[in-house]
């Protein structure tokens, strides 16, 4: 296993011999292999003579490899601050929901305890209509009591607004 910044070769090496008696010699990166540079040799010169310019061109492309990495990395990494800024997003608007669902479920509340009163308020008509002046009976009276507490407590508009969503998390959400 070799460790980083150290050379492991992959797979054989190859020689071509091209016809015409000439030597193919290309130096590749095997992960991108784009870089490349590529040298024929010929009966005028031999390859130990490119031996200078193989090793720039090794240079020149690990430098090109360098650069390569570091854009990927830039693009990993603006790829992961845009799905952060989505998931920030998402949970913002999931906070928002639920603020709307509550403030829903209080205005469901809200109507029918309105409901309530006014049923409350025609059936004391009505009962007072059918019993005259005899008033009315001790369990219509303990009737009316138990459905006043029931409106008291189904009623939204009775209870102070004191959570900590009206003080924290609205102004978070909705910078007014």
């Amino acid at each position: 296993q070799p460790r980083k910044g150290e050379y492991q070769p992959v797979g054989e090496p190859k020689v071509r011999y091209i016809p015409g008696g000439k030597l193919r010699l290309t130096v590749m990166d095997t992960r991108y292999p784009i870089l490349k540079r590529i040298w024929i040799d010929s009966d005028k010169g031999k390859i130990e003579d490119l031996v200078p310019s193989i090793l720039e061109a090794c240079v020149e492309i690990a430098v090109e490899k360098r650069v390569i990495l570091m854009r990927e990395r830039a693009a990993e990494e603006e790829r992961r601050r845009q799905e952060k800024e989505r998931e920030l997003r998402e949970a913002k608007e999931r906070e928002a929901q639920l603020i709307f669902k509550r403030i829903w479920t209080d205005v469901e509340a809200w109507e029918k305890s309105i409901r309530l009163r006014e049923y409350l308020k025609a059936r004391i008509e009505s009962e007072r209509e059918r019993t005259k002046e005899a008033g009315f009976s001790e369990g219509f009276t303990s009737w009316i009591e138990w459905t006043e507490r029931l409106v008291q407590r189904t009623d939204p508009l009775t209870k102070p607004i004191n959570d900590d969503w009206m003080t924290e998390l609205l102004p978070r959400l909705y910078p007014w």
